[in-house]
């Protein structure tokens, strides 16, 4: 089980400790947050989350085809 302690609140958002990357898998200190449907993710930065949106976008495109 795992255990968050809230750290701060970004918007209405609390964002707990312990933070990974969706992407390269690295620890956030100020996480970028992107919503697609009803998933959140979370990057470090913004290169990563520019390529988190082009490999959710690729597997996006395997499931339509």
């Amino acid at each position: 089980m795992e255990v968050f302690i809230a750290i701060g609140v970004v918007g209405r958002n609390v964002v707990p400790m312990g933070l990974v990357c969706d992407y390269c898998g690295g620890p956030i200190s100020m996480p970028i947050i992107y919503r697609r449907g009803k998933r959140t993710y979370y990057s470090c930065c913004e290169t990563c989350l520019r390529e988190l949106k082009k490999k959710l976008s690729k597997s996006k495109d395997k499931l339509g085809n």
